[in-house]
């Protein structure tokens, strides 16, 4: 299973400009979107603001996280994708980062 945390880049000005109820009409798009592209089992759902999960059968780009090989329940997997959505925010934006465990006294 692939665990992906998506989190839209600059929805806080739509808001801010035009807007909540342009601002729920984007997340609504954005969402019938990710559905169009979902196969078999996959699910996604808004967990909030700007935020979306996505749980899939195989990896796909963008802020991932696998089970088993990152967590051994799912609770700690969404941590671990949630950790992989902060570092490609990081890095900028339109990033895509397969979650890496940072080894203590790491920098």
């Amino acid at each position: 299973m692939v665990l992906l945390f998506i989190a839209l880049d600059d929805f806080k000005p739509v808001n801010d400009r035009f807007g909540h109820g342009v601002g729920d009409q984007l997340l609504q798009a954005v969402a019938q979107r990710l559905r169009q592209r979902l196969h078999g089992g996959d699910r996604v759902g808004r967990i909030g603001g700007d935020e979306f999960v996505a749980m899939l059968g195989g990896p796909v780009g963008a802020e991932e996280a696998l089970l088993p090989l990152h967590a051994a329940e799912e609770s700690t997997l969404i941590h671990c994708a949630d950790q992989a959505m902060y570092q490609a925010k990081a890095q900028g934006r339109n990033q895509a980062v397969l979650y890496a465990p940072v080894s203590p006294g790491a920098s």
